[in-house]
């Protein structure tokens, strides 16, 4: 299998050389006075960003909230300073508005769910997630990474200095959502007996 696709973090400002010119393209990113943590949030939100341009949502979704696409965080938004970079601009001619939820009953408010790994358990996964998509950051669990986790669809993960990401698509045909074979090329897949 293909080498699922990274970008390149170093602990130095000049991380930014590594990550592919059309991310860059995308984010006008201050180069001064950022702390290192909000540098990450901020790319860790290009991912997030990135990675829902190319997700196809059920016909409900769009009926529900014509133009409002909405980010969530469960409790807390775990990638401040990041989120700022990505508010307002469209997915798929919706207006991106981040969205903290107090308790997983409002996720039927959300189209994409963003989670911290240690959050994972706390999900009553029986909810129904339909049209919801759920993305778990594991940059900062390595003992998460390389399986899928039930009811989590997109997996951020971080190698050394490198974050990449992986797909079940098993989830993401339980949520029915689609994802663009070109999402796919760049996504480590995690195979079914993972889950």
């Amino acid at each position: 299998m293909k080498a699922p696709y990274m970008f390149q973090l170093r602990s130095s400002p000049s991380w930014l050389r590594h990550v592919p010119i059309w991310l860059l393209l995308i984010w006008n990113l201050p180069a001064t006075a950022l702390a290192d943590d909000q540098r990450v949030n901020q790319v860790k939100s290009a991912f997030v960003y990135n990675i829902a341009k190319f997700v196809t949502w059920p016909e409900s979704v769009y009926v529900k909230r014509p133009d409002t696409f909405n980010l969530c965080f469960l409790q807390r938004n775990s990638f401040q300073g990041g989120t700022q970079t990505i508010e307002g601009k469209t997915i798929q001619q919706r207006s991106i508005r981040t969205q903290v939820l107090q308790d997983q009953s409002e996720l039927s408010h959300c189209d994409l769910l963003l989670l911290q790994g240690g959050q994972l358990d706390q999900i009553d996964w029986n909810l129904n997630r339909s049209g919801v998509l759920v993305m778990a950051d594991l940059t900062d669990h390595r003992s998460m990474q390389d399986k899928a986790h039930p009811g989590v669809i997109v997996n951020l993960y971080r190698r050394g200095k490198s974050i990449g990401f992986e797909v079940s698509l098993k989830q993401a045909e339980r949520a029915h959502l689609r994802l663009s074979s070109q999402l796919l090329k760049l996504a480590k897949i995690l195979e079914d007996g993972d889950q």
